[in-house]
């Protein structure tokens, strides 16, 4: 999996700055242990088979060792149909959350989905110039919210909320 997908996980987790750094046709660094994340072992046990190894890529790059994951399977014909992945990751101050979708028996096998999703203690203008300096950020509209554009597949929303603000990332992976 190209590090590029996970751009805008890193954005909302880190900071865009490393994030672009890093963003190379490569594969994610190798976990320290051969042993697939949580995620990927329970999707496999749900029976959604044909994902698991992206669920394990995307959840390794997020994971803190200590996040919770929750999943959502069909009833039936599980590896044939979306299967939602939703993580909790324990932050410094607060959580981030991390809502992924997967889509079995697409063109490019695995098509998945992610949006994280995290508030900071500063106004979006600073949190914005501190998380993603390098991107140009739009106003939306006269919400006082702002929007990065990352590639044509990710984008990242700095939201008020309170004295602070909430950062969204949405990207398509496959």
């Amino acid at each position: 999996m190209r590090s590029r997908t996970v751009v805008t996980l890193i954005c909302v987790l880190l900071s865009c700055s490393a994030a672009r750094a890093n963003a190379q046709d490569r594969h994610p660094p190798a976990s320290s242990s051969d042993k697939p994340h949580p995620l990927a072992q329970e999707m496999f046990k749900a029976g959604a088979m044909a994902c698991a190894s992206v669920a394990h890529q995307l959840a390794s790059l997020v994971s803190s060792g200590k996040e919770i994951s929750l999943l959502q399977v069909p009833q039936k014909d599980v590896d044939r149909n979306i299967v939602d992945a939703t993580l909790l990751v324990p932050k410094e101050k607060g959580l981030a959350l991390v809502s992924m979708t997967f889509a079995p028996n697409q063109a490019s096998g695995c098509g998945a989905s992610f949006r994280g999703v995290m508030y900071v203690d500063h106004p979006c203008p600073k949190a914005a110039e501190k998380a993603c300096a390098e991107l140009k950020m739009q106003p939306l509209g006269g919400t006082g919210a702002l929007l990065g554009i990352i590639n044509p597949k990710a984008q990242v929303i700095f939201m008020p909320a309170s004295k602070g603000c909430v950062l969204v990332t949405d990207e398509l992976v496959r």
